[in-house]
């Protein structure tokens, strides 16, 4: 039973893997052949040479013919994917995650429904439990865990799912159906769409459009579920992540590397020194794009640190001091993995501090208008 499951495991990923682009290329392939049969005459007037393949193709067994035409619909399939995805997830966009009101009760309902069916705090929740999780293997702070991107984690589910390959197979065997559900959906609906408009137009009248319509309407629906199928696939392996049964690798050298600072508990400015030390750390494990976010972060927790009455020289000098005092408290010493990754966030904030004038002075204001009416009122 194992060994069947095993086998099953490693074959149906790939058929799966081959469907997708197959039936894709395939429903283009046919939408195609609608144009060139009802355009029949004029192309073999204008293009002599395809009457003769027609012709050609006669003399050919019908069992080649199929294979030529299978193997067409996946290379075709291959090439027109990408235009798939970019459709489907537009119309994901504009259904699913549009901030734009939907007029009409009846169809505000039916939307509100189906974003609730890819609510990210379904992902979002586990991914963070894992993080918290790892950190308490760490024997780091609690707290410190909010810190952590929870998209540095989602991101890589992917990749991460392909641990269950072996820890889990009937798992994984479950994820990977979801996943090539998903992108069949998304791939067929596109030319399922132009095939069935192509076809409507050259039916035409009630019928013709009726029959455009179904089709549009049918692709939008796979679209959509596309997207919950995949919502589904990232809660799964969420779930599996945040109950341990995988781990995420970069999670665990990052928590690797913050083992080794002297991360404070409970100290002044403890969610300053937490975001730069995750900073540190993402720059040592080569992920420096994260680190820049997690550098920029922890400027902007300085930054809330910061009195709004400085000139931006006492800013950029406090924070230069704040980077020093951090490398003390996070025993970094002279290293420069500190200093470079944070040097990065000093910039963000500067100009941050550079862009928002009108903002703090209008903040000093209300402090002023504040202390003024605590005054009065004491006063009186």
């Amino acid at each position: 039973m194992a060994r069947d499951l095993n086998l099953l495991s490693a074959v149906m990923p790939g058929i799966r893997e081959v469907r997708t682009p197959l039936a894709t290329g395939a429903v283009w392939i046919f939408a195609l052949y609608l144009i060139a049969d009802a355009n029949r005459t004029e192309l073999a007037g204008a293009y002599p040479i395809v009457g003769n393949w027609a012709a050609a193709a006669t003399a050919i067994p019908a069992v080649y013919l199929l294979g030529g035409l299978a193997f067409a619909s996946y290379l075709v399939g291959i090439a027109a994917t990408p235009l798939s995805e970019l459709v489907a997830n537009a119309a994901q966009k504009l259904v699913l995650e549009s901030n734009v009101p939907l007029e009409g009760g009846k169809f505000r309902r039916w939307a509100g429904r189906l974003r609730r069916r890819v609510d990210a705090s379904e992902v979002r929740e586990p991914v963070m439990d894992a993080i918290a999780e790892a950190y308490r293997r760490g024997e780091l702070p609690v707290d410190a865990a909010l810190q952590y991107p929870a998209e540095a984690v989602i991101d890589r589910l992917d990749l991460t799912s392909l641990q269950l390959w072996h820890v889990a197979p009937s798992q994984y065997q479950e994820y990977d159906r979801l996943k090539a559900e998903a992108a069949f959906r998304v791939g067929v609906a596109l030319p399922l769409a132009f095939a069935g408009s192509t076809a409507g137009l050259l039916v035409g009248g009630l019928l013709g459009f009726s029959i455009g319509a179904i089709a549009v309407l049918g692709a939008l629906v796979m679209t959509l579920q596309a997207r919950i199928l995949d919502h589904r696939r990232n809660v799964l392996i969420a779930t599996v992540v945040s109950q341990g049964v995988v781990r995420d690798s970069l999670l665990e050298s990052v928590v690797s590397e913050l083992s080794r600072l002297n991360l404070p508990f409970g100290k002044e400015y403890a969610s300053f020194h937490h975001a730069l030390a995750l900073a540190v750390a993402f720059d040592k494990v080569g992920d420096y794009e994260t680190s820049d976010a997690a550098a920029a972060a922890a400027g902007w927790e300085a930054r809330e640190y910061a009195e709004i009455t400085w000139t931006r020289e006492e800013l950029e000098q406090w924070l230069g001091t704040a980077a020093r005092m951090a490398g003390e408290i996070l025993d970094l010493g002279d290293s420069d993995d500190l200093i470079r990754p944070f040097e990065r966030g000093i910039d963000a904030v500067l100009r941050w501090w550079d862009s928002s004038k009108d903002r703090r002075e209008q903040l000093l204001e209300e402090r002023e208008a504040r202390v003024a009416r605590a005054s009065l009122e004491s006063a009186t």
